[in-house]
């Protein structure tokens, strides 16, 4: 620390390389909130009127560069002019910067020329239209610049609200990212989960229920009958047939020719004699 002033160390390092964004005054930490464990830009602002922190935010360029890369840019262009700008980048993200956000870096007196590397690391200490106090970038920097004012230390910050479809207190997730809510004051440590690039992140398991499950009807101990064998397919009338009538022992008389044979005999039967 500086006589009636703060030294502020920013640190920072890619996934592979310590994973941090750390912001510290006269070596006491100033705690940050972010979601995705704080992957990408962190940045903090410093009144140096009033010497404190007016505010402290992350920016997710990796897991959306179009809206991350807007929100930086005008966030940065709300801030006055002679305040004092704190950048880490956590894991990875400023592979992605696009122009718009590159010139807001340079308003607080960054020298960068483009994009960084994937997972590279870069730390700055600027003032809002002015020159940078200390800038650096690689795998894992750190620097410091003496303040000549007191800057108080913030309390931490109130816990982040769950991500829509997020359930709070889920476990870390995989890199570049972390979890998608971190704890509001976790450490920086890597999760250790393997690195992963996919843009999109894994879908939660559905949760066991509390209910106990239905239990299985138990197997019959009777047997059961066998099923009919199906019919098989007749393209004729299904009605069962007219019963035969069964043959007579007695001899048909033969019809006579050309004439149908009446049912009965129509002749008269033959007289017996004396009667």
């Amino acid at each position: 620390a500086v006589a009636g002033g703060t030294t502020a160390t920013v640190l920072s390092s890619g996934y592979a390389h310590g994973n941090k964004a750390d912001f510290l005054f006269d070596g006491v930490r100033v705690d940050v909130n972010g979601y995705y464990d704080r992957r990408g830009p962190n940045i903090v602002v410093i009144d140096p009127e009033e010497g404190r922190v007016v505010s402290r935010k992350t920016y997710d360029i990796w897991g959306d560069p179009q809206g991350e890369n807007m929100r930086l840019a005008s966030d940065v262009a709300a801030i006055p002019d002679g305040h004092i700008v704190l950048v880490a980048v956590k894991d990875s993200g400023m592979e992605h910067l696009d122009g718009m956000a590159l010139r807001a870096m340079k308003s607080i007196g960054a020298t960068i020329s483009g994009p960084l590397q994937v997972r590279e690391g870069y730390a700055l200490i600027g003032r809002k239209g002015g020159a940078a106090l200390a800038e650096q970038r690689g795998f894992s920097v750190e620097l410091e610049a003496d303040l000549p004012y007191v800057v108080e230390v913030p309390p931490p910050p109130p816990p982040l609200p769950p991500l829509p479809g997020q359930m709070p207190g889920v476990g870390a997730g995989t890199a570049p990212g972390g979890s998608p809510q971190r704890d509001a004051f976790s450490t920086d440590a890597s999760s250790g989960a393997a690195p992963s690039f996919a843009g999109v992140p894994a879908a939660s398991a559905t949760p066991a229920s509390p209910f106990p499950s239905a239990a299985a009807a138990p197997a019959s101990t009777f047997p059961t009958a066998p099923s009919a064998a199906a019919a098989p397919f007749s393209p004729f009338s299904t009605a069962p047939p007219a019963a035969v009538a069964p043959a007579s022992p007695f001899p048909t008389a033969p019809a006579a020719s050309g004439a149908s044979a009446p049912p009965f005999s129509t002749a008269p039967p033959p007289q017996r004699p004396g009667v």
